[in-house]
């Protein structure tokens, strides 16, 4: 059983393989939360069991996605929801964070539409900070998880982003989006949570990073010399489903960095890592009138 310890909070998970029993690692997830409610009985606490939820995560094809816990009797009244909130993200049992977005999407919009009842009395620049502070805050919050999901889902996301662009440049509802963009120096919503994991695997690979996330960071190492072995590549992990395993950190990390070019993989400062990368996130995103540095 592992666990992460907050300061007031204490999460506990178990991972199951594809041969488990997802039974069997429930009945051990019962008698960790039996022995922790008898522990803290002793110790003159009491386990809150309105606070206290319990989810299973697995996909819709997978055996337990369906399964109903059977908790103890004296563990009857903990909350099976179908979704949990984690330090302000909201994750449903499927992870496909659909809860989550549209909660982003609600912030955003009250604060948008709060921005624009004084926005004739605001210079772009106050204008642009606010945003920045009250809607784009909300969208680059936690967004590396949301890597790899439907375009649907970022589709959704860059409606907010366009309709916030808008209201800083004061650009009508049907005009386009793409100037406007690009004069703010703002990256699309699919481009910036990968921004954000490769400057991960930056530091990572530079050993300036978590031990852990160095960990999974394994460099390319090819059997025989080929001309490859040179070039900064990642080893990218096998994965048997499209839905999640493409979505894996070691997987998507890998595959994202593999497609830069071999100037930016190659940085050894991050500022400057940094600077190449929204370059060329830059001109992928606005090739017609791509600039050449972008601050």
């Amino acid at each position: 059983m592992l666990y992460h310890c907050y300061a007031d909070d204490i999460q506990l998970y178990c991972t199951v393989e594809g041969s488990e029993d997802p039974a069997a690692k429930l009945s051990s997830v019962n008698v960790c939360i039996d022995k922790l409610k008898s522990w803290m009985g002793c110790n003159m606490l009491k386990l809150n069991s309105e606070k206290t939820e319990f989810i299973i995560f697995a996909s819709k094809k997978s055996p337990g996605c369906n399964m109903t816990p059977s908790l103890p009797w004296h563990l009857r009244d903990i909350n099976i929801p179908s979704y949990v909130w984690s330090l302000g993200v909201i994750f449903d049992s499927a992870l496909s964070f659909a809860k989550h977005i549209e909660y982003i999407i609600r912030s955003c919009n009250f604060y948008i539409r709060n921005i624009e009842r004084i926005r004739q009395f605001l210079s772009k620049k106050a204008c642009e900070r606010l945003v920045v502070a009250l809607v784009t805050s909300r969208l680059d919050y936690c967004n590396s998880l949301r890597n790899g999901l439907s375009q649907t889902h970022m589709l959704r996301l860059q409606r907010v982003q366009n309709t916030a662009a808008r209201l800083i440049c004061r650009i009508k509802k049907f005009e386009h989006i793409s100037t406007s963009l690009q004069s703010l120096h703002s990256l699309p919503v699919v481009f910036r949570p990968r921004f954000k994991l490769l400057c991960i695997v930056f530091r990572a690979l530079r050993g300036i990073g978590p031990l852990y996330l160095q960990e999974l960071i394994c460099p390319y190492r090819p059997t025989r010399s080929l001309r490859s072995e040179s070039k900064s590549f990642l080893y990218v992990p096998a994965c048997r489903t499209a839905t999640y395993g493409n979505r894996l950190f070691t997987v998507e990390t890998a595959i994202h960095w593999n497609d830069l070019p071999q100037e930016v993989r190659d940085t050894e400062n991050l500022s400057s890592f940094k600077r190449l990368l929204k370059t060329h996130f830059f001109n992928s995103a606005f090739p017609q009138n791509c600039r050449s540095v972008c601050s």
